[in-house]
């Protein structure tokens, strides 16, 4: 299974459609995370690129460190395998 995982931060509402963009077709999963943004637009712009089935969303606690930040998102996706 392929999976990406975008951790959705304030203003993502703005830029997510492109992130997920240029990944949608080559994964089985998009994983995103919110996290400090608005969770019902920002969701709203992820459903016009990812197909409902291929979306999993959980709301995040920012760690307060990237790489903190990134090792929870890559067990969250292996949780998924």
């Amino acid at each position: 299974m392929i999976v990406s995982t975008t951790l959705a931060g304030p203003g993502a509402e703005l830029v997510i459609g492109e992130a997920l963009r240029t990944v949608v077709e080559a994964v089985d999963y998009c994983m995103v995370a919110y996290s400090g943004c608005d969770p019902i637009a920002t969701e709203e712009e992820v459903l016009k690129i990812v197909p409902a089935a291929k979306l999993i969303t959980r709301n995040y606690s920012w760690p307060g460190r990237y790489d903190h930040a990134r090792q929870e998102m890559l067990q969250w996706a292996a949780s998924y395998d």
